[in-house]
């Protein structure tokens, strides 16, 4: 081992190890058009890059715990989040984690975590989630979202006559 302050010294080779991912990894499905623009949203928010945002049909591909998760149960119908021990949240929740780590929402994630408003996070958020076509609005995306799913999946009433 070369020792002193040469270019190959243990601690220069220690100061070059890369820091561990503490971000929250934030699963989106990439193929509904209301859910990337919220996507793009929290990436405008996140100055201090706390989040890792992946859409769910590429992170199936790189990581098995999420093909695992992907096998049980839908995850297009959900924001899903993973911090760096491992820990899952989903829906309500999910969007809670998210904004904890974002200096602009936290204080609201911590209303929302209050005693009475918390009960209403996951029925506001199924209610958004499930029909992101009528809520397309509140991310500036116009149009059908595309998602699957939603009601945004359903034909509209006059062809659905024919």
């Amino acid at each position: 081992m070369i020792e002193g302050p040469g270019p190959f010294s243990s601690a220069m080779v220690e100061e070059r190890r890369p820091a561990p991912d503490v971000r929250l990894t934030v699963l989106y499905d990439g193929r509904c058009r209301f859910c990337t623009r919220i996507a793009g949203r929290l990436a405008g928010l996140d100055a201090g890059r706390q989040l890792r945002l992946v859409p769910l049909q590429r992170a199936a591909a790189d990581r098995p715990e999420v093909q695992r998760l992907r096998d049980q149960r839908d995850l297009r119908r959900a924001l899903h989040v993973v911090d760096s021990a491992g820990r899952w949240a989903s829906g309500g929740e999910a969007v809670l984690w998210t904004m904890d780590r974002l200096p602009a929402l936290c204080r609201l994630a911590r209303i929302a975590r209050l005693p009475l408003v918390s009960m209403l996070v996951e029925p506001g958020y199924r209610l958004v989630a499930d029909h992101r076509a009528r809520f397309a609005w509140l991310a500036g995306s116009f149009g059908p979202a595309q998602c699957i799913g939603t009601d945004a999946t359903k034909p509209p009433a006059a062809a659905a006559r024919r």
